[in-house]
């Protein structure tokens, strides 16, 4: 037991070290595995006095893909104090974000974990070991060092509950660096419950001296009917891709997008394939049914090469994008009265 709680120990001092240099292929090495036998897998305490966990995610960074996190909440001149040691993020911790925490920790039943400690070494380094201590008021833990899981679910569920309440403090350190570019290219096609599909996007015509001119198209069609109901265009608009840049950038759109690439069902990247893109609260987990009559078509390029193509019949999904939806459509609607 003794040399097990070294080891726990080693790792908590040196298992959160942040990795610069990431090989493409784990190297296969020694297993070092130990459970103690006496550590609780049931904890009754829910109150968190204080957190210590070490975590390489795949799909979550912060800065300029920044995939390395140590995350803690200790005690400071009788305050409880959330760091984030890699990045300097640092807030007084209050009983939403605990609760939060506790729920990630319950949900992914992490306390099944307790007390084991499972290591290889030459592995690496996003792979390599890292530690999970969770103190709780009662004197009860949560503790263990295994070899890390980039794509596990919890960690980044952890990740979500610390940078979406840093964010809702106005500190979005652990948020990726937002592209600042414009836009050049926008298409916007929704369906609704009724199956009125509305489409806004810029295109090429021909004038009538046969010269390419680029104009901002309106489409509205009745699906039920299967019927054109209005097509229509406009001079383009001077401010358009400037003041859609601005509305896409009041939203979480594309840091959404970034983040829900992986598939954890699946293990594999097909989860935008799937109509996923992390705006709403289902998942392929629940396999949804594809709505037969609301459909979300978005596309976005911008200067910088980035490019975002949204595509998805999910109910869940496109429910979430509405807000978005209806400003967009309200800004189009204006240009076109």
């Amino acid at each position: 037991m003794s040399l097990l709680l070294g080891s726990v120990l080693l790792l908590s001092l040196f298992g959160c070290e942040k990795n610069e240099e990431i090989p493409e292929e784990p190297i296969d090495g020694g297993n070092t595995h130990h459970v103690d036998p006496d550590a609780p897998k049931q904890i009754g305490s829910s109150d968190i006095a204080s957190l210590d966990i070490c975590a390489f995610i795949a799909n979550r960074y912060y800065g300029d893909e920044e995939h390395d996190f140590h995350f803690t909440v200790s005690e400071e001149n009788d305050r409880k104090i959330f760091a984030e040691e890699f990045s300097g993020a640092r807030e007084e911790a209050d009983e939403t974000l605990l609760r939060q925490v506790q729920e990630v920790i319950e949900r992914n039943d992490l306390v099944s974990f307790n007390g084991v400690y499972d290591v290889t070494a030459g592995i690496a380094p996003e792979y390599q070991a890292r530690s999970f201590l969770i103190t709780y008021g009662s004197g009860e833990r949560i503790s263990f060092t295994m070899d890390n899981d980039p794509y596990a679910l919890w960690a980044e569920e952890l990740y979500d509950v610390f940078a979406g309440w840093l964010h809702e403090k106005g500190n979005d350190t652990l948020y990726p660096e937002e592209d600042d570019s414009l836009l050049t290219r926008f298409r916007l096609s929704y369906t609704d419950g009724e199956g009125m599909e509305t489409e806004y996007s810029d295109i090429y015509i021909r004038d009538k001296n046969d010269e390419k001119k680029l104009v901002l198209m309106r489409s509205v069609y009745d699906k039920k009917k299967d019927k054109e109901m209005q097509e229509d265009y406009i001079e383009f608009p001077e401010t358009y891709f400037e003041d859609l840049s601005r509305i896409i950038a009041g939203s979480d759109v594309r840091r959404n997008y970034r983040f829900s690439l992986y598939d954890h069902k699946e293990d594999n990247y097909g989860n935008h394939e799937a109509g996923y893109y992390g705006m709403g609260d289902k998942s392929t987990f629940d396999e949804e049914e594809d709505s037969e009559m609301m459909d979300l078509d978005i596309y976005l390029n911008y200067e910088s090469g980035s490019r975002f193509n949204i595509e998805t019949k999910k109910e869940s999904e496109i429910k979430a994008f509405l807000p978005l939806i209806e400003e967009l459509l309200s800004y189009h609607e204006k240009l076109f009265e």
